[in-house]
C-alpha cells in the first residue's frame, strides 16, 4: 500500500503504466480510486503512465475532520504533483473529482495538458442559493445522513434500485464498502453551500482542451452547471451522453472509454 504525506494527511495512491504522457483519475464523493480499476486502468494503461489517488477523507487515505473541501483537495493534488515531478499533465475526474480537477486547472493552467471532466460537480452537494436557514437545518441532519452509509446492506440495495443496469455483486460491494468508509465530517464539510469551485470566469480564457461527459438523465449535478461549463471554454467539447445517469461511469465504462479515447485521438494525447 503506498502512501504519501501531503499538507499532514496520508494520501493512498497507486502508479500504473509506462506511458510517456501521465494521467491522473479522480474518484467522486464516497467512492475511491477501486473504482476505475475494473475498465479504465486496463484501458488507458495501454499507453499512459497513471496515477490514481484517493482524496482525503476517501477509501485508504487518512481519515480527517477538516479540510474535506475542493479548495483542499485541490491544494493536495497540487502538492502531489510538485513531490512526484510530474508536468503536462491529463487530470480527469468524475463528480467530485471532476470539481477539483476543474478548480486545479483553475489554479495551475501550466500544468494540465488536458482536462476530462465526466458528470462534473459545482462542489456542494446543496444547490446555489440555498437559504442559510435551509443550510443549517441540513447540516444538523448530516449525522443522520452519514448513517446511511454505514448499513452496507441498505446501501446496496439503494445502489441496486437507483443503477440503470444490474451491477455484478462484487462491484457493488466495493462501492458500499467505499460509501461506509465516508465520515460524517466528511459529509458536512463537503456538503457545506460555501464549498463551492473558486474563479469559475476564468473558463473563458482557458485554453486548456477539455472534454465535458454529461449524462442525459444525470440529477445529482444539475446538467445545465455541466454545459455552462463545456460552452464556456474556448476548447471545451460537450458530448451528451444519451439514456445515461449519474453513474454512468460504472453503467456503461465502454461507451465512456470510447468518448476518452476519441478526445484523445482528435486532440493528438
Amino acid at each position: 500500500m503506498q502512501k504519501i504525506k501531503i499538507n499532514n494527511v496520508d494520501l493512498y495512491y497507486e502508479e500504473h503504466g509506462q506511458g510517456d504522457n501521465v494521467m491522473i483519475l479522480l474518484h467522486g464523493f464516497l467512492s475511491s480510486s477501486k473504482m476505475w480499476g475494473y475498465d479504465y486502468l486496463p484501458e488507458f494503461t495501454k499507453k499512459y503512465k497513471v496515477y490514481t489517488l484517493d482524496v482525503r477523507g476517501h477509501g485508504c487515505s487518512h481519515r480527517v475532520q477538516k479540510g474535506c473541501h475542493v479548495m483542499q483537495m485541490t491544494d493536495d493534488l497540487h502538492q502531489f504533483v510538485l513531490k512526484k515531478k510530474l508536468n503536462n499533465v491529463i487530470v480527469a475526474g468524475i463528480s467530485m473529482g471532476g470539481a477539483i480537477a476543474l478548480q486545479f486547472a483553475i489554479n495551475f493552467p501550466e500544468i494540465v495538458k488536458a482536462l476530462v471532466l465526466i458528470s462534473p460537480g459545482p462542489g456542494t452537494l446543496l444547490p446555489k442559493g440555498t437559504s442559510p436557514q435551509i443550510s443549517k437545518g441540513l447540516s444538523n441532519l448530516l449525522p443522520a445522513i452519514a448513517f446511511v452509509p454505514q448499513k452496507t446492506i441498505l446501501l446496496k440495495l439503494i445502489l441496486e434500485s437507483t443503477l440503470k443496469y444490474i451491477l455484478p455483486s462484487q462491484v457493488i460491494s466495493d462501492i458500499s464498502a467505499d460509501a461506509a468508509l465516508v465520515s460524517k465530517d466528511t459529509w458536512a464539510q463537503y456538503a457545506n453551500t460555501r464549498n463551492r469551485i473558486v474563479n469559475i470566469k476564468k473558463l473563458k480564457t482557458m485554453t486548456t482542451p477539455t472534454l465535458v461527459l454529461i449524462a442525459e438523465y444525470d440529477t445529482v449535478v444539475p446538467v445545465r452547471f455541466q454545459e455552462r461549463v463545456a460552452d464556456s471554454m474556448p476548447n471545451g467539447v460537450k458530448v451528451i451522453i444519451k439514456n445515461e445517469t449519474h453513474a454512468m461511469t460504472v453503467n456503461n465504462p465502454m461507451r465512456v472509454i470510447a468518448e476518452i479515447n476519441k478526445f484523445f485521438a482528435n486532440t493528438c494525447l
